[in-house]
């Protein structure tokens, strides 16, 4: 079977754009020439989003590289807020 590179189902595609987004946003929030003050829950939840739909996209045997990129941003978000609540400093 040939894994495309783009994802093929609708919510794979939205899956994929939201992880995008949300690498997008995080650099934008810590950026050395442009800081932008955005709240990080609010950018933490295009994480859980691509998350789900990634699940979704991933059952309905959408296996591209960019499902799976935005399965592993939405795991790497879950991980950190669990870290956050479980640890907190």
């Amino acid at each position: 079977m040939k894994r495309h590179a783009m994802p093929q189902s609708k919510e794979g595609k939205w899956a994929f754009g939201l992880a995008l987004a949300f690498r997008a946003l995080m650099l934008l929030k810590g950026g050395e020439v442009i800081s932008l003050p955005l709240p990080t829950p609010v950018i933490a939840l295009a994480g859980y989003a691509s998350l789900i739909l990634g699940i979704v996209a991933f059952v309905r045997k959408d296996r591209s590289y960019g499902v799976l990129y935005a399965l592993a941003i939405g795991i790497l978000v879950l991980a950190w807020t669990l870290a956050e609540l479980l640890f907190p400093h």
